[in-house]
């Protein structure tokens, strides 16, 4: 939403601060860039210094061994619990990225919410690959960041409240160009991915669509580290 903010802590030591300045590419939330020091408590000291709702922990790749970058994320996330408890700062999400899929049962014992492990998501999309060839040019425009951009849009949009199946939902998203994944119930959240077409479907007008649309104009931070334009795709900093 536009009241959302993103925060990028970044410590200056370990990446290229005005490359990640330049890549960062948003619409309809406002980017801020901060620099850290490379101690995990001071990167959870400066996350934790205002309230938030969700933390994404990214794995350094600097070159060092899966198993020291993970050590560095584990105690980063035991740092940021820790400042979150001290400071009162209710309910956090935070997710994790690690690099060694074993060090997952430690990642959750710090009591974070989920972590990817990016390296065994490669390895899925490489054997979905090798079983089907012909996937290779949906993941390549997917993950393009040029490419169509995954989003929640408001119900009303496609006409979801009158849909009585999925079925129903995909032809009306697909009249304006976009591919209707799943949707998201207002009332508890939860978001259902590839529904069977046939399934009865009663949504509200609060519900959300999961599609994924064609990408639209989009503008880079500007070099004051802050930047907000208007779609509907969503972040959620504070």
């Amino acid at each position: 939403s536009p009241e959302s903010t993103l925060e990028i802590l970044l410590d200056p030591t370990a990446v290229d601060v005005d490359v990640v300045r330049r890549s960062v590419q948003t619409r309809n939330l406002t980017v801020e860039l901060s620099l850290v020091g490379s101690r995990p408590e001071d990167i959870a000291a400066c996350a934790a210094r205002q309230p938030f709702h969700e933390a994404i922990v990214l794995s350094r790749r600097d070159g060092s061994p899966p198993a020291d970058a993970d050590a560095r994320t584990l105690l980063t996330l035991l740092a940021l619990h820790q400042a979150v408890d001290q400071r009162g700062l209710g309910p956090v999400r935070v997710v994790a990225e690690l690099l060694d899929e074993t060090h997952g049962p430690l990642a959750q014992a710090t009591g974070t919410d989920d972590f990817i492990v990016s390296d065994g998501l490669t390895s899925l999309l490489i054997a979905q690959i090798a079983e089907r060839r012909e996937l290779d040019g949906v993941f390549r425009l997917l993950f393009d960041p040029a490419g169509p951009n995954l989003e929640l849009a408001p119900a009303d949009r496609y006409s979801a409240t009158e849909a009585g199946c999925f079925a129903d939902l995909v032809a009306a998203a697909s009249l304006q160009g976009h591919s209707a994944v799943g949707f998201r119930r207002a009332e508890d959240g939860i978001v259902v991915l590839n529904p069977p077409k046939s399934a009865p479907l009663a949504l509200r007008r609060a519900d959300e669509v999961v599609v994924l649309r064609p990408p639209m104009p989009v503008w880079a931070a500007p070099s004051g580290g802050a930047e907000s334009t208007d779609s509907f795709g969503e972040v959620a900093r504070r």
